[in-house]
């Protein structure tokens, strides 16, 4: 065979296989393809692992296969190798063919594969008699460029579908972590990648040693409604928002906005892929905002406002409980006597005493001026409490003593133990009601009645 017969075969070879791939990839034309291909036909398709060894068994999975592809406007071949077998009359030839279309977002999209086709000539008819293809962006090239690790055994439930929807999510949060859940109690995992685990502070083992494999397991407690959110909206539309904590290995915990879409895996199970991103800083930051408004900036104690937000909330599972309004007497005479930085100075004193006499879950307010009030959790007796009371006027007259004596300051105490379940404004009218009594009948005592 001389030079140019040879040139001339490689290039019906090279058109042959060009006209191949426009039917199987653009026109996904059954009736084209089967007559280019051997009885004896072995092929190796990506989307679902498909093998065949006949041109029957080619028949039967192109309708299934042409279910998972996209719709492609055309293909470009690339890195192109071809060698020449001629005492079989075969060609194998390498490739790499980049398919494109128009994704969900109408962007223009590339999907990449690697091609091994045979092809053979039979009396002056060419044939292609082995395939293989190889998805470049498919699940194990995904593994190594997102760093992804897969639960053991679980790899086959995302399929090529489930890959694109994954690249939705990538697109829209980047970077971000990735994780793969099934949609049962906790969260079974079956993938995570490594920009997750590093969030996370773990390795890929350390992590499946820590959560038995169950991404739920370090959703803060409180936060734990989320699943339950979470499997609501996903039924609802396939995908979801949400924002919840995750405990890291140090045992501190993290914000993370999660976004998802819902998933059927190829055995048939509801899963869900969500990118992940860590939003700390900004939900801290959101928070000292709040609690700016909520605070009082002088004595570190709640206000007004604070105290409505705090006390409406604990009120709806409290059981019995007491509620005191008090009152600094003669701070008037504090402040023309001695000044406001001393009249400051006895507000942060007695804001002190109160936090340090009262434990972490009762709540300490200044309501404005030299008026104070004071939430007792689980309280049931009141002579316990008005012992603690006089404790804490004592004090601030040891310190009047010391700063205004001759403001004769003192502080007043009026307000109800309950079960009732009140509002922050019903507990103020009654407890300013004993209070008013109080200042003016013996100023400087307390009076707590059992409502």
């Amino acid at each position: 065979m001389d030079i140019l017969t040879k040139e001339t075969n490689a290039q019906d070879v090279s058109n042959f296989i060009n006209t191949f791939f426009r039917y199987y990839f653009i026109e996904k034309n059954i009736d084209k393809l089967l007559p280019m291909v051997t009885d004896d036909f072995c092929f190796f398709l990506p989307s679902e692992a498909y093998s065949g060894h006949t041109k029957y068994s080619f028949q039967k999975m192109l309708p299934i296969e042409y279910k998972t592809l996209p719709s492609f406007s055309d293909f470009q071949v690339l890195d192109y190798h071809e060698s020449h077998q001629e005492e079989s009359n075969t060609w194998n030839v390498f490739c790499t063919i980049k398919k494109f279309f128009i994704d969900d977002f109408q962007n223009s999209s590339t999907i990449s594969s690697y091609i091994t086709i045979a092809i053979v000539r039979k009396k002056e008819q060419y044939f292609v008699s082995n395939l293989h293809i190889t998805e470049a962006d498919g699940i194990y090239n995904m593994n190594q460029q997102l760093g992804l690790e897969f639960a053991p055994g679980t790899v086959h439930h995302l399929n090529k579908q489930n890959r694109y929807e994954l690249i939705k999510v990538l697109s829209s949060m980047i970077p971000v972590g990735i994780v793969g859940v099934f949609l049962d109690e906790l969260f079974s995992l079956f993938s995570i990648n490594d920009k997750m685990l590093e969030m996370l502070g773990y390795t890929y083992e350390e992590y499946l040693a820590a959560t038995d494999g169950f991404f739920g397991k370090f959703i803060h407690k409180d936060d734990l409604y989320i699943i339950h959110t979470i499997l609501e909206k996903v039924e609802l539309d396939n995908q979801y928002e949400a924002e919840y904590r995750l405990q890291k290995k140090d045992g501190s915990y993290i914000w993370v906005y999660d976004i998802g879409r819902k998933i059927i895996t190829d055995d048939g199970k509801e899963a869900i892929i969500c990118g992940l991103i860590d939003i700390t800083q900004r939900v801290e930051a959101k928070n000292d905002l709040y609690n700016e408004t909520l605070i009082d900036d002088l004595t570190k104690t709640y206000n007004r406002k604070g105290a409505k937000v705090l006390l409406n909330e604990k009120l709806k599972t409290v059981s019995s409980y007491a509620f005191l309004l008090m009152d600094i007497d003669h701070f008037k005479a504090v402040n023309d006597l001695y000044g406001h930085s001393i009249g400051d100075q006895m507000l942060t004193f007695i804001s002190n005493i109160l936090i340090n006499s009262f434990l972490t879950k009762d709540v300490i307010i200044r309501l404005g001026g030299d008026e104070f009030a004071i939430f007792v959790n689980s309280c049931s007796d009141p002579e316990l409490l008005k012992e603690k009371l006089t404790k804490i006027s004592q004090k601030y007259k040891e310190k009047v003593a010391q700063l205004c004596p001759n403001s004769y300051s003192t502080l007043s105490f009026g307000g109800i133990i309950t079960q009732r379940k009140l509002t922050f404004e019903e507990l103020y009218l009654k407890a300013d009601k004993i209070l008013y009594e109080v200042k003016y009948k013996y100023k400087g005592n307390s009076k707590i009645q059992s409502i």
